[in-house]
């Protein structure tokens, strides 16, 4: 009996002890398994990030290739735009200012011995033609039926630094530039027109002020006093031997479009007068005894 019961008690024993063991490994699998899901959430984490990565890897791709395509279209249209400017400028002031200017210079040459070099110079850099700004003539011609018609809104600066709501308009035929209030009626102008051939040039708020001696100024006096330099890129002025005409636009890709246009349109006026001018003078001269003829001797 004694034998039975020590026997029973060993076996209990024994059982505890397997079971103790078995709980305890239980623990370390339950505590490996909670790292192995731990590691998996980090690894499933890090797998989500990975392919958002590459989702927005691609995503960037496609739009640097859309760029890269625009890019390449904005080429081809700026090569076709570049050579139609220049196929097609020509005909707005063609090549006969330069041709006259070359007669007027072996014609004054040929019959002006007496005068001083620097005077001869002096007149043959006033005749000389400027420098061409490339505007299609029809580009040009619907931006003068546009001015004719309806004018352009802008703001026109005063030298008393205040700004006044206008509308810029030219006269028929679009030779002068004038200014009317919004509504239509007569500006502080009183009616005065100025006529593009006696522009002296058209320049950008941004362009350099040659009149500011010594100095790094840009824009006109009185586009300096009356706005601020972050608003030159809306801005442009007309410079008269007499006065400025100082106007303001309300978005600059508009404004650099009507400074090109407007510059086009005074090349185009003073290229105009400058051929009446040549061809003047080319009468004169023409009708001017040569310097053996005044010695009494013709030419030979």
């Amino acid at each position: 009996m004694e034998k039975a019961r020590a026997e029973a008690a060993a076996t209990v024993a024994a059982a505890r002890e397997v079971a103790t063991e078995a709980s305890r490994a239980l623990e370390e699998l339950r505590s490996e398994n909670a790292a192995l899901r731990e590691r998996c959430a980090g690894a499933e984490a890090r797998a989500e990030s990975w392919r958002a990565q590459a989702t927005k890897a691609k995503q960037r791709e496609a739009q640097l290739l859309a760029i890269v395509d625009e890019a390449k279209r904005e080429c081809v249209l700026a090569r076709e735009q570049t050579s139609r400017h220049l196929d097609e400028s020509s005909a707005l002031h063609g090549t006969d200012a330069h041709q006259s200017y070359g007669r007027l210079r072996q014609k004054l040459l040929q019959h002006s011995a007496h005068m001083a070099p620097a005077l001869r110079k002096k007149l043959l850099e006033k005749r000389k033609p400027q420098q061409k700004v490339t505007v299609t003539q029809a580009e040009l011609r619907g931006f003068v039926e546009a001015l004719v018609a309806e004018g352009v809104h802008v703001l026109k600066h005063s030298t008393n630094g205040k700004a006044q709501k206008r509308k810029l308009k030219l006269t028929d035929g679009g030779a002068a530039l004038y200014w009317e209030k919004p509504g239509g009626g007569a500006a502080r102008s009183k009616g005065e027109s100025y006529p593009l051939s006696e522009c002296v040039e058209v320049r950008g708020a941004h362009d350099l002020d040659p009149a500011a001696q010594g100095k790094l100024l840009c824009g006109t006096k009185t586009l300096r006093k009356s706005m601020s330099a972050k608003n030159w890129p809306l801005a442009f002025s007309f410079i008269y031997a007499h006065r400025t005409i100082d106007v303001e636009f309300s978005d600059p890709e508009d404004t650099k479009l009507k400074l090109r246009y407007f510059k086009a349109l005074v090349q185009e006026a003073k290229a105009k007068a400058m051929r009446s001018l040549l061809a003047a003078d080319e009468e004169y001269i023409a009708n001017t005894p040569t310097n053996g003829q005044r010695n009494g001797h013709a030419d030979l």
